[in-house]
């Protein structure tokens, strides 16, 4: 039985790990936090593997599990997930396979695009009042230069006791820390960016499965500005967008081992 390694975390990699599941295939998952895996134990079969993997780590688990390719559905800013999965699986001499959520379409003027997060905080310099992030909790050290910081920063994060300690750490407090887990409606987002007196918005270019269409249409009921950060550049050995077009990399392959071609 082919066994396929999906690197996860994402509502794209449950689906694969889904659609995986229902074809046949043995599935090992790896994610990062508890949470992560707490949302895969739904589909049933499915090895879990917690915490990040170093490179190394990675090709031992290849190893240990005879994975017979990996299908990379990190998240679009998970850099260092997608680096080790793309060598790992050059060492182990195995098929590797880039799942990639589409872009954030339908951009207006109101939306400013800037190349990483260091671009952000610059930006965000030229703006006063208060900022609502909805980037996660992974690069926030970076926003504690921003004048204020403590007052002027709200932060949407994952209701993880890890996350939430790791705000507390930066000086961040339960008046602007928002931990809550989406998805998040336009009407949603609207009510938090006005509980924030925001004036502006910054967000990851993480498409519309990570919410960002409705982010952009709250921040333009409110006629406010969104600074969107944009996805790291990666030089992925096999890209696809489509869940269909996995699954035929994997059937594809399947059937060369069931026929020893």
């Amino acid at each position: 039985m082919l066994r396929v390694l999906v690197i996860a975390g994402t509502i794209d990699a449950r689906q694969i790990v889904e659609q995986l599941l229902k074809y046949g295939v043995s599935v090992t998952a790896t994610v990062t936090t508890h949470l992560g895996g707490s949302l895969l134990k739904q589909y049933e079969g499915v090895d879990i593997r917690e915490g990040g993997l170093t490179l190394k780590e990675m090709m031992d688990l290849i190893h240990d599990i005879n994975a017979g390719c990996v299908i990379d559905a990190s998240h679009p800013f998970a850099r260092d997930a997608s680096l080790n999965s793309i060598e790992a699986s050059k060492n182990m001499s195995i098929p590797y396979l880039r799942y990639e959520r589409p872009q954030t379409q339908g951009l207006n003027e109101e939306v400013i695009r800037v190349k990483d997060f260091n671009e952000a905080v610059d930006k965000l310099k030229e703006f006063t009042g208060n900022i609502f992030l909805t980037i996660g909790s992974n690069k926030l050290l970076l926003f504690t230069g921003i004048s204020d910081f403590e007052k002027r920063v709200f932060a949407r994060v994952l209701p993880d006791s890890q996350v939430i300690a790791k705000c507390e750490e930066l000086g961040l407090n339960a008046n602007n820390i928002l931990a809550i887990k989406g998805p998040f409606s336009v009407e949603m987002n609207v009510e938090m960016i006005k509980h924030c007196n925001a004036s502006v918005v910054v967000t990851k270019d993480s498409g519309s499965a990570g919410g960002n269409e409705e982010k952009l249409h709250a921040a333009k009921k409110l006629g406010i500005p969104v600074i969107m950060i944009e996805r790291p550049r990666i030089e992925y050995r096999c890209v696809v967008s489509n869940v269909d077009k996995v699954m035929e990399f994997v059937k594809d392959l399947a059937t060369k081992n069931n026929t020893g071609k």
